[in-house]
């Protein structure tokens, strides 16, 4: 009688360990990595812990995006829109940059086992902006809530797509904008302004952490290519 053996190997050994490691630095309001973003691993920073669940943000911007394009209310093609500011109000529950950070940042960013132990939100979010309530209650200083952002090809593409389908770039004008992007932009790490999911106190605008880490009457209209974009998570614990 042949009798077979299987070996099955702890193919969830390295998750375990990272998920373990990951806790213990949690507890220790330790910086730890988990996800990727760009082909880099995303350092977070942890911001609160209780009841079973931590609240952690991003070290430093992870992109830029548009924290909305307006597109809802104005068609894909701003240039041709006739756009009354004072009559423009985006609120984060609708915004773009919601749906991308809970769609596909959410999907590309983390493994599966990852995305399990990240909870849901009071705004019913797995992954949101702090508002400017938050922002101010978690960090001590305006140096503490500077940021650093190194713009990759991903994000000028980005930017140079806007450019040409929102306002009607042509040949010229892209070029020199590519241009502009390379040489103040492109693999350099700068000091970076961040996006919040608070209004601005202004029509069209939203509440931004500045780029010396000053909040209050900060603010950056909605449309705008460049906001960095520091996510925030609730783990488990």
């Amino acid at each position: 009688m042949l009798l077979f053996v299987f070996v099955l190997a702890p193919i969830n050994a390295e998750n375990s360990n990272a998920a373990s490691e990951r806790s213990r630095k949690i507890a220790s309001y330790e910086n730890f990595t988990m996800g990727v973003w760009n082909d880099k691993p995303i350092e977070w920073r942890v911001l609160d812990v209780q009841e079973g669940k931590a609240l952690v943000i991003s070290e430093d911007n992870v992109t830029v995006r548009q924290f909305d394009g307006l597109e809802k209310q104005y068609g894909k093609r701003l240039a041709d829109a006739d756009i009354d500011w004072s009559d423009v109000f985006v609120t984060w529950e609708d915004s773009e940059i919601r749906a991308w950070l809970n769609d596909v940042f959410l999907d590309e960013a983390f493994s599966k086992s990852e995305k399990d132990n990240i909870l849901i939100s009071e705004t019913q979010d797995r992954v949101f902006l702090l508002s400017l309530d938050e922002a101010e209650e978690y960090f001590i200083s305006n140096e503490d809530r500077q940021v650093y952002f190194e713009m990759t090809n991903n994000e000028k593409n980005y930017i140079l797509n806007i450019a040409e389908e929102d306002w009607g770039y042509g040949e010229i004008d892209l070029i020199r904008r590519s241009e502009e992007l390379d040489s103040n932009y492109l693999g350099r790490r700068l000091g970076w302004w961040w996006w919040l999911r608070s209004p601005g106190n202004i029509s069209g605008t939203a509440a931004r952490v500045y780029y010396d880490g000053g909040i209050g009457d900060h603010c950056h209209l909605v449309y705008f290519d460049r906001g960095g974009v520091r996510p925030a998570l609730y783990l488990t614990t």
